[in-house]
């Protein structure tokens, strides 16, 4: 209080003029900054558990690898004689497994050369084969080419039945 006994006005710090008005409180950028990043982040690890969650689920019943190879295979036709002895199989092929590197270069290269010429320039799937394919289906109405890799066609010969 002044000595007077009046009350003086109150000054600002720099002792000027009238005291200042408070601004309203208003949300900073970096606030909605800090939403959005905590909102994406909770959508990316959601979407890791989603991910993970769908690999076992699917994972879960394939088969092992290591017997991939010694399945029996079956004959599609069998020719039998009148007392039922086998006289020929046609059908699938029967015969050892090579490893790659027991193959002749040219023929690995004819293969890939003929079934997917980017085959190393993929990770098993090729985006831009099944955009090509997808785009020429569209043009032709009907399916004309695929765009399958040589590793979805293993996958599908190995996992699935005919």
């Amino acid at each position: 209080m002044a000595p007077s006994g009046k009350i003086s006005p109150k000054r600002s710090r720099t002792g000027k003029g009238s005291p200042k008005k408070r601004r309203p409180v208003t949300k900073k950028p970096r606030g909605q900054r800090w939403g959005i990043f905590s909102l994406l982040l909770t959508l990316s690890l959601w979407s890791g558990v989603v991910l993970a969650a769908l690999l076992v689920f699917y994972g879960y019943d394939l088969p092992d690898i290591d017997t991939l190879g010694k399945s029996e295979k079956q004959p599609a036709i069998t020719v039998l004689s009148e007392d039922g002895e086998t006289i020929a199989t046609y059908g699938d092929i029967y015969g050892q497994y090579l490893s790659v590197s027991e193959m002749p270069p040219h023929l690995i290269e004819a293969v890939i050369a003929t079934e997917d010429r980017r085959f190393y320039d993929h990770f098993g799937i090729d985006p831009l084969g099944i955009a090509r394919a997808m785009f020429i289906n569209l043009r032709a109405g009907h399916v004309v080419q695929g765009g399958s890799t040589i590793t979805q066609q293993l996958a599908k010969n190995l996992f699935l039945s005919p």
